[in-house]
């Protein structure tokens, strides 16, 4: 007598076939600080950002009240998809315009040795204005120069496990130099 039997794991072979499970939250968001880290936002995400940053002059011999000065950093960012993230933004003390593109280029796989990292691509540009002033009485503005300065990075980071991730992020500037 020949049987052929089918066991119940084949069956949920069958069923589930192997498909690559990718590490999600590496990080909790797309910053680290005032850097990017490899996140991106879900495909049609659109945030509103509001970065604050504040310090003291060095020697300053007014008064004080908890920091001299304060810097806000407008941003706008959209997920063209779940691995490309366009964004703008502008500081206002600086009075900076940036811009930067991100892609996802690997994701971090579970339990895998082909993708054991994350790694995302990063290109911005930034434009600042910058005003010189006769240092007259009033501080007249004599002209403004507009500097642009590009940055490329590329975004290695690894998720060890739900608390601890690690990133690496080796980084290209290239800066309009003074004429």
């Amino acid at each position: 007598i020949k049987l052929n039997a089918q066991s119940l794991l084949d069956k949920l072979n069958n069923e589930f076939p192997d498909n690559t499970i990718y590490e999600i939250a590496t990080f909790k968001t797309t910053r680290i600080g005032l850097g990017h880290s490899i996140e991106t936002r879900k495909k049609g995400a659109l945030e509103f950002s509001l970065y604050n940053r504040y310090w003291n002059i060095p020697n300053f011999e007014g008064q004080r009240f908890l920091a001299d000065v304060v810097s806000t950093r407008y941003g706008l960012d959209y997920a063209f998809s779940d691995n490309f993230t366009l964004g703008l933004g502008y500081t206002n003390h600086d009075k900076i315009a940036d811009g930067y593109l991100k892609y996802k280029l690997f994701k971090q796989s579970q339990n895998s040795k082909k993708s054991f990292v994350n790694i995302t691509l990063l290109q911005t540009i930034s434009q600042r204005k910058v005003e010189n002033t006769n240092g007259g009485i009033y501080n007249q503005i004599t002209d403004s120069d507009t500097k642009y300065a590009f940055t490329s990075q590329v975004l290695i980071a690894r998720k060890i496990n739900s608390d601890i991730s690690l990133q690496i992020a080796p980084i290209f500037i290239h800066r309009e130099k003074k004429q």
